[in-house]
């Protein structure tokens, strides 16, 4: 029935005279086959709506504050962070249309909380100048927080904040940073350390502890294959012992090059297992004798098919010999064995 005056195609709404077809003969005012804005926003509302003009795929228009996913589905066209909002919300530091908004969600405000920076306005720096910015909002404006008041911040080894700028301040010449892993101190300047001294096996200096571990060239190593007390040549300023592995085959120098090198020198020139292969038998209790031989190569373990396994030592009569670099497996072809492992000393 016809409240309103206006009768026929031309009319699209029968309680509102004002609310009358396009000239395109249809009620909407952009040409695109749907009701547009104005006519949603009128009471009753038309049960579909067009939330941006000459796109006749969009639909229900929805009101600043209502959760959404893309900007034609808002009747102001704006979605920000998540949220219909009443503007682009862009252009300050800090602002936002969410939940955090100081103005409530779909009004653009400021970020209300020191715990949040949703648009990673305030990501913290990793150098010496900028490593305790804040990272979050400072809750109280478009701006980020001060500086951070303490901890490490972004900053590099031998810094730390305190509160007092954004660069980073500082520790003392001889400070220890647990972020130095041993073995090192701070120099006073920032990302700045002094190296300490090699130290013995279980020397416990430097912040590096620990039966098994040493300062080796500033850093703090573990022997992670088998310390042994052997009284071994070239093994000054470890304590008297040696870190031995179990390697394949080649020489001891290409094996020992992830663990620091193979140790070189004493007095007679290298290293040897003793007079029981101990070290040979600790890494293989299968082996059956521990036999001399009168080759730099040894010791090393033999083994046999099937399930034999032999330990030998370097007869150290035989004089001058090369523990590291030797390469020539100078009896195992000869012996039949079907292979073989380097008993060496790496430096950890």
């Amino acid at each position: 029935m016809d409240g309103d005056g206006v009768t026929g195609a031309t009319d699209c709404n029968d309680s509102d005279p004002t609310i009358v077809a396009a000239t395109d003969g249809t009620c909407d005012g952009d040409a695109d086959g749907k009701i547009d804005q104005t006519a949603y926003l009128t009471v009753p509302k038309p049960a579909l709506a067009d939330c941006v003009d000459n796109n006749p795929a969009s639909y229900l228009c929805l009101n600043n504050g209502t959760v959404c996913t893309v900007g034609t589905t808002c009747a102001s066209g704006f979605c920000v962070d998540g949220y219909c909002c009443n503007s682009t919300c862009t252009g300050s530091t800090c602002q936002t249309c969410g939940i955090y908004s100081s103005d409530g969600a779909g009004t653009c405000g400021y970020v209300n909380s020191s715990a949040q920076d949703p648009h990673n306005n305030c990501s913290q720096g990793s150098t010496a100048s900028d490593g305790c910015k804040s990272n979050y909002c400072s809750g109280t404006g478009y701006s980020c927080g001060g500086p951070q008041t303490s901890g490490y911040g972004g900053c590099p080894v031998c810094g730390y904040c305190d509160g007092s700028t954004i660069a980073c301040t500082a520790y003392s010449n001889g400070y220890y940073d647990s972020r130095l892993n041993g073995c090192k101190t701070c120099n006073g300047t920032v990302a700045g350390y002094n190296i300490m001294p090699d130290t013995n096996w279980g020397a416990n200096q430097y912040n590096c502890s620990g039966t098994a571990t040493r300062c080796v060239s500033g850093g703090c190593r573990t022997c992670n294959g088998y310390l042994y007390s052997d009284g071994c040549n070239g093994c000054a300023g470890q304590g008297g012992q040696a870190c031995w592995r179990s390697l394949a085959s080649g020489s001891c120098d290409s094996g020992c090059s992830s663990y620091g090198g193979c140790v070189t020198g004493g007095t007679a020139g290298g290293w040897n297992d003793d007079t029981s292969c101990s070290v040979c038998k600790h890494f293989y209790t299968d082996a059956t004798a521990c036999t001399t031989h009168p080759y730099d190569f040894f010791p090393a373990r033999y083994y046999y098919t099937p399930n034999t396994s032999y330990c030998y030592r370097r007869d150290t009569t035989q004089t001058p010999y090369d523990n590291c670099s030797v390469v020539a497996d100078p009896y195992c072809s000869a012996a039949g064995c079907s292979g073989y492992n380097r008993i060496c000393v790496c430096k950890w």
